[in-house]
């Protein structure tokens, strides 16, 4: 971390850093990045780029601002996601047979997608801020061809079906716009250990503004920090519900990108896919070791995971047959560093084998950066 000093009572920090995280699916990601703060007008900018060893890469830029005369945060975020065999098991969680074929290429899907985004928000009372904002993604799917050859997958099955509506099954644009609200009651954004953070939004995206399939959704968040002994042991537990009033295109659903653990950790990426989801994500963490650092800490913490979620409401079908809570269990270790760094080792498996890779239960390991929630 560089300071540069440009007036007596005014400063920037230019701040370069390396990229780089893994987990057992996704494979080494590496990159730099580049965060530029100018604390006179309150503004920063954000520049990375990084690239996985599976061949997908992405780039993303995000400038914010304060205007603290008005109490209002402007944030503009652009990126451009090259997801090479993005894992794609069909929709409805149980409903699909993720191991019919025991070849990974079958679950794949290439997925490309450029976007742009402009969010305000601002104080309603105390620690509750609306919040609203446009989004703009153009999206490109299709077929992915693996190692193996070109051999048919379960994405070209299923637009052989029709279940993917051929007008859809290529990408397509979505225009959206969405309000809400969100409530920040943590006593720490770096190391919470107590409070509460919630968020709600709907979202529209009609095609009177070049949507190419009309939806009209919501998406909601509630993440609690019980501390049960002192601030040392802490059960931190998250909510999450995402939907649409009706089937959206199949590239608007709710999918984990290259840049997350999945929703569920230890279970297949994209493995709950349907109209409506839910999900939940549970630590509890003990700080076993705490140094003074300067001003800070070294913190060595600790944790028992239990994640779970499932479909609520089916894409493109009229009811259930198989679907039922997808579980998965495990342990991890975050190790907080002065300033607000945190690195995080875990591994979680299913709790049944049909959310593992090629059915044999296994689990996942990922390492890094942060905290996942």
């Amino acid at each position: 971390m560089l300071l540069l000093a440009t007036a007596g009572y005014s400063y920037a920090r230019l701040h370069t850093g390396i990229i780089l995280s893994y987990d057992s699916h996704n494979k080494l990601r590496y990159g730099a990045e580049l965060q530029y703060d100018h604390t006179p007008s309150a503004s920063s900018f954000y520049l990375g780029a990084s690239a996985f060893t599976s061949g997908s890469a992405l780039a993303q830029v995000r400038y914010t601002k304060i205007f603290p005369e008005v109490g209002i945060d402007l944030a503009v975020n652009g990126g451009y996601f090259r997801e090479k065999g993005e894992f794609f098991y069909g929709f409805n969680g149980y409903d699909t047979d993720a191991f019919a074929v025991y070849n990974d290429d079958y679950y794949k899907i290439n997925r490309n997608t450029a976007n742009v985004s402009v969010d305000l928000t601002g104080p309603i009372w105390r620690d509750l801020r609306w919040k609203a904002g446009y989004e703009f993604r153009y999206l490109k799917t299709g077929h992915f061809t693996g190692k193996e050859g070109d051999i048919p997958t379960l994405y070209d099955m299923l637009v052989a079906s029709g279940t993917i509506i051929p007008d859809d099954a290529d990408g397509g644009i979505i225009s959206m716009l969405h309000a809400g609200f969100d409530l920040d009651l943590r006593n720490d954004d770096e190391y919470t250990t107590s409070g509460v953070k919630a968020d709600a939004e709907f979202r529209y995206a009609p095609t009177l503004l070049g949507t190419s399939h009309e939806f009209m959704g919501y998406k909601g968040m509630f993440s609690h920090w019980l501390p049960l002994v002192s601030d040392r042991l802490v059960l931190a537990y998250r909510l999450q519900a995402e939907g649409f009033l009706k089937d959206p295109a199949f590239y608007a659903l709710p999918y984990d990108d290259i840049l997350s653990s999945g929703r569920v950790r230890g279970i297949l990426r994209n493995r709950i896919q349907g109209r409506s989801v839910a999900f939940f994500n549970s630590e509890l963490r003990f700080e076993v070791l705490r140094l003074p650092l300067g001003s800070d800490y070294f913190r060595l913490v600790p944790c028992g995971i239990f994640d779970g979620g499932r479909v609520l409401l089916p894409f493109a079908a009229q009811s259930f047959t198989n679907e039922k809570m997808h579980l998965s269990a495990g342990a991890g270790i975050h190790i907080h560093l002065p300033g607000g760094t945190a690195f995080t080792f875990e591994y979680v498996k299913p709790l049944r084998a049909e959310d593992s890779r090629h059915n044999t239960g296994s689990g996942i390991f990922y390492v890094h950066t942060g905290v996942f929630f």
